[in-house]
């Protein structure tokens, strides 16, 4: 009898966590009275669109976070604890409300070779998801707090997503997943125009679950993006390749270490050929099971590889299903 309002409570809960972070979001008005920085290192494109062309940018721009939630979120996630894997066998056919619900929240800590330009990223994600058999479509509302010493920006956006699994063997699983993502970013700073970010993917992932302690998984992504700023290196392709370990401790815990390599292939105009064009993330990622319909998750991310650029990225959310 309790479980109707529970989930009641938990999909509340879920959309007043993301709302509630948004409260760090100044807003375009007030953005426009506040002090602005003199400190005009970034391009128009740089972190609003697709990074015109620097990698370092790139990571952290529209684009380029757009295609690391992707990737870590949808098309090869953390491992299941015991206790979600038969919450999610459980799911019911198609129905409202969302048979998935979650909330996410990431911090990012950013330095560069010039520190006039360091900086700090806030960032929630909402992810509504239905589930049907094999086949689950969804969406993730990203949001993003941008304090650098150059800029001062907020991003929302919406990234649409469909995923169809073929189970190949009683361990074996091949899932592919698609995107479209819009984003829109208020520029707090007077000479900067606000920028619009959008695109498409796509990305196949193989994943072997022993069905005991050990289970894992590699996957391949293609992500492209354009932003609206008109200038010639608006656009960003990422091809993105990466693996899991993951060891599950009783039917409770799942403990994931990760690894993501990240290649630039845009087709850059005017770009030094010595710029760094490819990228390592590496970190672990903790889920515990509360319930069989609550989880946690959380965990730490590096960015490794890239001589003008350092990041620090420590991330914690809450999954339920209904």
């Amino acid at each position: 009898m309790l479980e109707r309002p529970v989930m009641l409570a938990t999909l509340c809960l879920g959309i007043f966590a993301w709302l509630s972070s948004l409260a760090l979001f100044p807003g375009y008005v007030s953005a426009q009275t506040a002090p602005v920085r003199l400190v005009l290192d970034f391009p128009a494109g740089g972190v609003g669109g697709t990074g015109t062309g620097d990698l370092g940018l790139s990571t952290i721009s529209a684009a380029g976070t757009t295609s690391t939630l992707v990737f870590q979120e949808l098309i090869l996630p953390g491992a299941k604890t015991e206790r979600e894997k038969i919450a999610e066998a459980a799911v019911p056919k198609l129905r409202f409300p969302p048979s998935t619900l979650g909330a996410f929240f990431r911090y990012e800590d950013v330095h560069f070779d010039n520190p006039s330009t360091d900086g700090n990223m806030f960032s929630t994600t909402l992810k509504l998801a239905w589930e049907t058999g094999k086949f689950s479509f969804g969406l993730l509302l990203p949001y993003d707090r941008l304090d650098f010493q150059g800029l001062d920006a907020n991003r929302l956006g919406a990234i649409a997503f469909g995923q169809y699994a073929l189970p190949v063997s009683d361990m074996l699983a091949v899932k592919l997943t698609l995107n479209s993502n819009y984003i829109h970013t208020f520029i707090g700073n007077s000479n900067l125009s606000d920028v619009n970010t959008y695109g498409v993917g796509t990305g196949v992932a193989l994943t072997l679950d022993t069905k005991r302690v050990l289970t894992g998984g590699a996957a391949v992504s293609v992500q492209y993006n354009a932003d609206d700023t008109g200038l010639a290196n608006n656009t960003l392709l990422l091809l993105k390749v990466g693996t899991n370990v993951s060891v599950r401790v009783g039917s409770d815990v799942a403990l994931n270490l990760f690894g993501v390599w990240t290649y630039d292939a845009t087709a850059y105009e005017g770009v030094r050929s010595n710029t760094d064009r490819d990228f390592f993330d590496l970190g672990l990622d903790v889920a515990w099971s509360i319930s069989t319909t609550w989880s946690l998750r959380g965990g730490y991310k590096k960015v490794l590889g890239l001589d003008n650029f350092d990041s620090n990225v420590f991330f914690v959310g809450a999954l339920t299903r209904f």
